[in-house]
């Protein structure tokens, strides 16, 4: 898993495959798209790429899309 990959997999989850730049140090809850419909479609999106279960609280507690990433990768030991 790196985090280029994960931001793809995350710009499919918001429904923005290409219309978004996204990079590591994005706050991702300033982002336009952000809801919670988006918050589901987040955690299902990690639950089947990455088989991570996270919950809205920990979303919600990071402040980037990197430390998303570094939550995932720490749950799913990459």
């Amino acid at each position: 898993m790196n985090i280029d990959d994960f931001i793809t997999y995350y710009l499919s989850a918001i429904g923005s495959p290409t219309e978004s730049f996204i990079a590591p140090n994005t706050n991702f809850k300033d982002l336009e798209e952000w809801d919670s419909v988006l918050v589901l479609n987040l955690i299902a999106m990690i639950d089947e790429e990455y088989d991570v279960i996270i919950s809205f609280e920990e979303i919600d507690d990071c402040k980037s899309i990197q430390e998303l990433f570094e939550l995932i990768a720490k749950r799913s030991n990459l």
